[in-house]
């Protein structure tokens, strides 16, 4: 992010365009109507875990749970994806995309990958820390909404918030 100056950043934001670590952008003009976002359930999760913040039904007639509030959603989105570090020893877009969006649930995985990847700006198979570098897990966060729901209208805070609430120290 250093090299895009204060002015331009500006810019950026006002014309709704999240800037990611390293200089990369993500549009963030909102559509309504996606599930994700309806739901307030931007990472799209399924039922599993006994989530903070369901609400009551917590899930839709797709299978997708439904939180309460977008707070309560991110927070789980971005325990989840830390999670695949701590729980399954993922380390790389390859491997935590490979497992959370599989083929066998009509996902096309591989153009799910390049999308994180390419929003990251690293490969495939760059080992990340999600657990420890908060920066990182906010940006992965930010691709997967974005690939997910096809916007990602949610603010820097608003996201900052999530990664705090899932243990991440922003």
């Amino acid at each position: 992010m250093e090299t895009i100056g204060l002015a331009i950043l500006a810019a950026l934001i006002v014309l709704g365009i999240q800037p990611l670590k390293g200089g990369a952008t993500m549009p963030t003009k909102p559509r309504s109507g996606v599930r994700g976002i309806r739901n307030h359930n931007p990472f799209n999760l399924r039922p599993g875990s006994p989530w903070r913040g369901l609400a009551d039904p917590s899930v839709d007639e797709g299978n997708y749970l439904v939180f309460k509030d977008a707070a309560s959603g991110l927070r789980a989105g971005f325990i989840n994806l830390r999670n695949q570090q701590i729980r399954h020893d993922l380390r790389t877009i390859r491997g935590i995309i490979t497992k959370y969006a599989p083929e066998a649930d009509n996902n096309n995985t591989t153009a799910y990958i390049n999308a994180v990847a390419r929003s990251l700006g690293v490969g495939p198979d760059t080992v990340l820390d999600l657990v420890n570098d908060p920066e990182t897990l906010l940006d992965f966060g930010v691709a997967v909404i974005f690939h997910e729901n096809g916007q990602q209208p949610y603010s820097h805070d608003e996201l900052a918030a999530g990664v705090r609430a899932a243990g991440g120290a922003l």
